[in-house]
């Protein structure tokens, strides 16, 4: 029969045992008070670097937009009011997730309905929109801008033209799908220059990178 094993061959001395436990003893005691040093140190790093994220996400999200739609314009600039109806076709560039900015460069045609005439305008616009529920599938959205440009009014009863600036409001829905397009329906309503109030429904296609 085989002698038994030697104790010192399987089993540590005493001192040994102790030793060892106090070495895996000491990060265990350490564990709770470098946890709680961590989450009280570090939480303002945490969320510093939380919202850094979400600017930075915000600000490289971009792409080209195209709108069209009809627009009706009422001119107020003679005492008889006028109504125009024709088009706007708008192209530019969107930056942003939730919160938008859009740089356009927009282009109006309308046709005078009770007489001859055409009213034209070529605005540069920024507009500041929101879209609630960030850009995936549908959300509402709001928004204001500005504009200026260059504008004319031709008709037999009144001309007018020279530089405008404008400022409106503009609100719909956005539905985004999962491969980068969106597709946004909005009524736009403003003041174009001095006496022309405008309407516009408009479809917008934008491509985000």
């Amino acid at each position: 029969m085989p002698p038994p094993p030697s104790p010192t061959a399987s089993w540590a001395s005493d001192e040994e045992r102790a030793v060892d436990g106090a070495a895996l003893d000491r990060p265990v005691d350490r564990a709770p008070a470098m946890i709680g040093a961590a989450r009280s140190g570090n939480e303002p790093d945490m969320r510093l670097g939380l919202l850094l994220l979400a600017l930075s996400s915000t600000a490289w999200a971009w792409g080209p937009t195209v709108s069209v739609g009809p627009s009706g314009t009422i001119s107020t600039l003679r005492s008889q009011p006028a109504l125009y109806l024709g088009h706007t076709v708008r192209v530019g560039l969107e930056f942003g997730t939730i919160v938008n900015h859009e740089v356009a460069l927009e282009v109006l045609g309308l046709p005078r309905l009770d007489e001859p005439g055409l009213a034209n305008a070529l605005m540069a616009r920024y507009t500041l929109s929101i879209d609630f529920l960030g850009k995936r599938g549908f959300t509402p959205l709001l928004g204001l801008g500005v504009s200026g440009g260059r504008f004319l009014v031709s008709a037999p009863s009144e001309r007018a033209g020279g530089w405008a600036a404008s400022a409106f409001a503009t609100a719909g829905v956005r539905y985004t799908f999962d491969f980068g397009l969106s597709l946004k329906g909005e009524l736009q309503g403003g003041l174009y220059g001095p006496g022309l109030w405008t309407a516009t429904p408009s479809l917008t296609a934008a491509w985000r990178f």
